[in-house]
């Protein structure tokens, strides 16, 4: 089991911090921790609420980890419904993906549980990178995406091993055709460091990716004390994550090395290795299929494109009729992925959306349906075993 929390709702409040107001508000109690998973909150749009708490935590290491939709309809007690916002609300959005991860996990593995510690290094690692290039101390590793964190569970890309003091290790792999990114992440749960010491990073691993070339890719850090710097290319002896991103590729074996660089605790560290190669491709994420929306209604229309430009744009289309025929809905830019679209006045239960970008396009999973809301709905009888509604 993994513990996941909410950063906390201060990011308007003045810390002292030299960045300025917002800085370092993440709480400091449980969410400080090391092997846990905070997170902040951003809306629909991806946006930055800008309640969200901030790091860096006071050694300087980088939380929050990830991020959610914190703005959520929610139900009240007498059956109505309200609008609720905060990372109190994005932290349970995470716990929700994660357990179903977990299940994904042991559908795929024959009913055994997965390592806490891998199902974080792949939901952070699988984040969309929000904000600043790189992690940061606003969106962490960025917002998460339970798909692609989902797809490395399936297709298993990552690596499980250990280290002792002093020792090295290197894991292999080819880039596959067409490949035109690759995100790399090294996590360990790390033990527990004194309650008297300045720095909380007990066991220290390293991460370095050799490309093909033989040039040398380090992990990303931050600089605690200006605190909305964009990530740098160093050795990082703060945090027990390390991601190395490299958004060109040459064709080859990649080598990732991971060192020990200092064990402090125990015989040895576990750790593990989560990547993903980025292909150009585009993905209809909502409606996804089985939806059903009144006529006239706002529809979210969502899309998400991998490895292509975002200057380039995304043609969204609908089909009526189970895609013998296609109806345009507009073309919208990359830098944005979700449009409100207007539901057709018309009924039936045949509708896709379909979403083109250069020459990759997807469709619907399954089909939707345009369905007019009951009029005047009363309920007639209530039995142990019968519910009676009615309506015009």
């Amino acid at each position: 089991m993994i513990n996941i929390l909410g950063a906390g709702n201060s990011g308007l409040t003045n810390n002292n911090h030299p960045s300025g107001i917002g800085w370092a508000t993440i709480a400091s109690n449980y969410q400080g921790a090391k092997n846990n998973i905070v997170v902040g909150a951003v809306d629909n749009a991806d946006y930055l609420e800008n309640y969200s708490s901030r790091g860096p935590l006071p050694d300087g290491r980088i939380k929050p980890d990830v991020v959610a939709v914190g703005t959520v309809e929610t139900t009240l007690p007498g059956n109505s419904y309200f609008q609720a916002s905060g990372t109190s609300l994005s932290c349970p959005n995470t716990s929700g993906v994660m357990a179903q991860l977990y299940q994904g996990y042991k559908e795929l593995h024959n009913g055994n549980l997965p390592n806490s510690g891998l199902m974080k290094a792949v939901l952070l690692n699988t984040a969309d990178d929000l904000g600043n290039p790189g992690p940061d101390y606003i969106m962490g590793y960025g917002r998460i995406n339970a798909r692609k964190a989902y797809r490395t569970l399936v297709n298993e890309t990552y690596f499980h091993d250990s280290l002792s003091n002093g020792q090295s290790t290197q894991f292999t792999v080819q880039v596959p055709v067409g490949a035109v990114g690759l995100k790399v992440l090294l996590y360990w749960h790390d033990q527990p460091g004194s309650i008297m010491s300045s720095k909380d990073l007990v066991n220290d691993l390293d991460l370095v990716v050799t490309d093909p070339n033989g040039t040398d890719w380090k992990p990303w850090i931050l600089d605690p004390l200006n605190a909305d710097s964009v990530a740098v290319r160093n050795e990082d002896h703060v945090n027990n994550c390390e991601q190395v991103t490299i958004s060109s590729l040459v064709p080859g074996t990649y080598t990732f090395n991971v060192n020990s660089y200092d064990i402090n605790l125990g015989m040895s560290q576990d750790f593990f290795v989560a990547y993903e190669f980025i292909i150009p491709q585009i993905h209809v994420i909502h409606p996804y299929g089985g939806e059903s929306f009144a006529p006239g209604s706002d529809v979210n229309v969502r899309w998400e494109v991998e490895g292509i430009e975002p200057f380039t744009t995304t043609t969204l289309e609908y089909s009526d009729n189970n895609g013998q025929s296609w109806n345009s809905i507009g073309t919208f830019t990359n830098y944005s992925s979700i449009n409100l679209w207007s539901a057709p006045w018309v009924t039936g239960g045949h509708y896709l959306v379909r979403a083109t970008s250069s020459v990759y396009s997807d469709t619907s999973n399954s089909t939707f349906s345009i369905l007019k809301a009951p009029m005047n709905l009363s309920i007639d009888k209530v039995c142990v075993d019968e519910v009676t509604l009615s309506w015009s």
